[in-house]
């Protein structure tokens, strides 16, 4: 299934995705057929304002093939008749998975070098011999104390991981909630090694495991304890290996430079030299700091400097250095002269990296909006946002830029729009942990724009920026929280509360009703919980969408059940909006009050002293029921000529779904979305954002 990035169309031929395909060891030679079939799709109508459904019919299909060694027609006694159980260019580090326990297996460690020094081995993490499956994994590891756990990224599943803040734990939860059902990688560890590190062979040891496998017939999770799990401990080679002693070893990480030297991007057709210019050289970049009020100084934003001719297209690329702590949202303007250039495609990372795919900040959320204010400008707006830090230096993404014909040779500037929409605007954050609690804080970056040189110049550059960012006057203001409906909740017991539910009419006759789920008289903290519902047998929950606090929710499949568990394995530490359960009541349903009645509950409390789950049984939770009202009742409803305008500019546009996501990233204030509460319940947060995507996806 594909979707467009905005919900508009693509309007010229090109590579839609690229399909990663795992072929067994053992395979063939042959030509392996790929047919594809029952399409539908929709196109996006621009003077309707809404899409056009796409029937089957209105595709053709081009089927593919792989060829292996030299092809031929393949029999069914040429296939392999078993799948391999390894991976056959890792060789296991200790002895074979033992039976009937789930085997979770480092495998080998491959090192990167980085330009400031330190090193990043990345470690994947096997499930093998697996049974009837796993959903969740967490357990503890230990290796060099120098060494850092950067992140976890997915290897052949959907998933979530999370590294420990505190203690060094890693928790691996499936996409879906259930289990995955054969073996393989289920993770690869980015670790960072500090630079100066001795050669050697550093082992990394698992302990302490716990885990859950979906029962599909009871539909629930069943608890795995640390004797259901085998570890296959692994190590990191470095240099020719060896056993290293505790003087081999730094005392201190090495710390990163604060400063690093610009590289030239690789560019076509060429780039220049890196060497600093000298005060009024014509290729000195244009420049400045971000001065935002309560910041930090942080990172170098640098989009290089090129040499080209009139008509050459080049790959212009924007560097982030000075980033050993990492940044988690970064926010770019950069201004284009539309007489001279012409903005191509764009990606984030470095385009020319064939590892590029792999990399932490490709696999980061991107947006990228070109505006053009005016025939002679135009701004590419770039919003980068993670859940985790991104460190070290990296390339934050690649242009495709095109000199145009006809253009005098001379000296071209890109500069940066750094006050943007006000100075008092933050443009990057960093995650950091503060009393428990994972909160931004606002980094000020130095940006260095873009200088082209075209042709053979005599003359210096023909533009430069003028503007210079103003003294803020205000302070960003932060997301607004709900104020949850007041019901008493029971002494010594978590409330679990579901809320008073809002209603909004579908064009198909239904009515979707969204119910909010409180947490309150919480105590210590919960880190999961998992109840049982009860509703009219007509309505369904379609989805739970998260409330104040990162989290998933799994919907049970087969059985009316919810499954609440906190973005990074630890305790919610406050009371508040847990979840939004979206409910769809059929069309013709009647006037009248309809309970929703929750229990059987079952959970755990994330115990930070010992670092672990404890759990917690039914009498540990006190269920408050909900109801919804159709019809003659108090329920507000929710407004059917929803105004979309967030940012007041008087039309609805990609640039709308930028401004609401920079507010909820603290990236700016309210005063910059004055339309933000789409659904008028008094706030901006999420659920403004989704009835955003929602129209462009209508």
């Amino acid at each position: 299934q594909f979707l467009t990035g905005d919900g508009c169309n693509i309007a010229k031929e090109g590579i839609i995705g690229k399909v990663k395909i795992t072929i067994p060891a053992g395979t063939a030679d042959g030509t392996y057929p790929i047919k594809i079939s029952n399409f539908s799709g929709s196109t996006y109508d621009k003077a309707a304002d809404k899409q056009i459904p796409l029937e089957d019919k209105d595709f053709a299909g081009v089927d593919g093939v792989i060829v292996i060694g030299k092809g031929g027609e393949v029999s069914p006694t040429t296939e392999p008749t078993t799948e391999p159980t390894t991976d056959p260019t890792t060789v296991p580090s200790e002895e074979p998975p033992v039976s009937k326990a789930v085997t979770i297996e480092l495998g080998e460690a491959t090192l990167k070098d980085n330009e400031d020094g330190t090193k990043t081995a990345t470690v994947p993490i096997y499930a093998k011999n697996i049974g009837n499956g796993i959903s969740t994994v967490q357990f503890d590891y230990d290796m060099d104390p120098s060494f850092t756990v950067d992140r976890v990224n997915k290897g052949d599943f959907e998933c979530q991981w999370t590294p420990g803040t505190e203690n060094r734990t890693l928790q691996f939860l499936t996409g879906d909630g259930c289990n995955i059902a054969k073996e393989g990688i289920i993770g690869k560890i980015k670790i960072t090694i500090p630079a100066g590190t001795a050669d050697g062979t550093y082992p990394i040891k698992m302990s302490n495991f716990e885990g859950s496998t979906y029962d599909k017939a009871a539909d629930k999770q069943i608890p795995l304890e640390n004797n259901a799990f085998s570890p296959v401990n692994g190590k990191i080679v470095i240099g020719e290996g060896g056993e290293v002693t505790p003087t081999d070893k730094p005392e201190t990480p090495t710390t990163t430079p604060t400063t690093t030297p610009t590289t030239t991007p690789t560019s076509v057709p060429t780039a220049l030299p890196t060497d600093a210019p000298v005060p009024g050289d014509p290729m000195e970049q244009p420049g400045g700091d971000s001065e935002v009020p309560g910041g930090i100084k942080a990172l170098k934003i640098d989009a290089g400097t090129y040499k080209v001719k009139a008509g050459d297209e080049f790959k212009l690329k924007v560097k982030v250095t000075d980033n050993a702590e990492g940044f988690n949202t970064l926010l770019t303007m950069l201004d284009f002269d539309n007489d001279v250039f012409e903005v191509g495609g764009h990606i984030a990372g470095d385009a020319d990296d064939p590892e590029n795919e792999d990399s932490d900040i490709y696999n980061s959320a991107f947006e990228f909006n070109l505006e053009t204010k005016d025939a002679a400008k135009s701004k590419l707006i770039t919003l980068m946002s993670s859940s985790s830090n991104v460190k070290g230096d990296l390339v934050f993404y690649t242009l495709t830029v095109k000199v145009k014909e006809g253009v005098k040779d001379g000296y071209y500037a890109i500069p940066f729009d750094i006050v943007g929409d006000g100075a008092d605007k933050a443009k990057a954050n960093r995650i950091v942990t503060q009393d428990g609690e994972r909160v931004p804080i606002i980094l000020n970056p130095t940006y260095l724009g873009a200088v082209v040189q075209v042709g053979e110049p005599t003359t210096t550059p023909t533009t430069r920026p003028t503007e210079t960012p103003t003294e803020p006057t205000t302070e960003p203001t932060s997301v607004p929280t709900v104020n949850p409906t007041e019901n008493p909740s029971v002494s010594k017991a978590v409330t679990i509360e579901l809320g008073e539910a809002t209603l909004k009419d579908n064009e198909d006759g239904t009515k979707t009703a969204t119910v909010p789920i409180y947490a309150k008289n919480i105590g210590n903290g919960i880190s999961t919980v998992q109840f049982d519902y009860d509703m009219d047998p007509s309505f369904t929950v379609d989805r739970v969408n998260k409330g104040d606090f990162e989290c998933q929710w799994t919907p049970g499949t087969e059985n009316r059940t919810l499954q609440f568990l906190t973005g990074d394995g630890c305790n919610i530490a406050k009371e508040g909006i847990i979840g939004k359960v979206k409910i769809t009541i059929p069309a013709g349903t009647a006037d009248g009050t309809y309970p929703i009645k929750i229990s059987n509950f079952s959970g755990s409390t994330y115990d930070k002293a010992a670092d672990k789950q404890i759990p917690l049984e039914d009498k540990d939770f006190a269920g408050v029921d909900g109801v919804i009202v159709i019809g003659n009742g108090s329920t507000p409803g929710t407004p059917d000529d929803l105004d979309y305008d967030v940012n007041g500019d008087g039309s609805v546009t990609t640039a709308d779904i930028v401004k609401l996501k920079q507010y909820l990233l603290l990236v700016v204030d309210k005063s910059a979305v004055p339309g933000g509460d789409i659904n008028k319940d008094g706030t901006i947060n999420s659920m403004d954002m989704i009835y955003l995507v929602k129209k462009f996806l209508q």
